[in-house]
């Protein structure tokens, strides 16, 4: 799936998407540090492995297929600059969802 506009992009992410998602989170580190929770020290560095990022991905993927979750990376004339995702999707009566976010602090 892909939405877009004027400017900005927004299409699930792929594992061909690894080096650009790494390098973005690691310049805004500093910034994004401010509003993420903390790590817990006996994961892996989510940065530093593709597995875990090929592995977000399809789960991601399969989230979105089941209807309980959306996630776009966000994409700036062409240059990856964050992602957004809308988890916890309830469909009925009362249809709601969260949303998340982050972007690079330079946006």
């Amino acid at each position: 799936m892909l939405l877009k506009g004027r400017r900005v992009e927004l299409r699930p992410l792929s594992p061909e998407d690894f080096e650009s998602w790494r390098d973005m989170r690691l310049s805004n580190f500093d910034w994004l540090v401010l509003w993420e929770p903390r790590q817990n020290l006996k994961k892996p560095d989510s940065l530093e492995d593709r597995y875990y990022f090929e592995s977000r991905c399809t789960n991601r993927e399969r989230e979105m297929n089941l209807g309980s979750a959306w996630s776009f990376g966000i994409f700036l004339s062409a240059k990856f600059i964050g992602e957004i995702n809308i988890s916890n999707i309830t469909r009925g009566a009362f249809q709601s969802g969260h949303v998340g976010y982050w972007i690079d602090e330079n946006c």
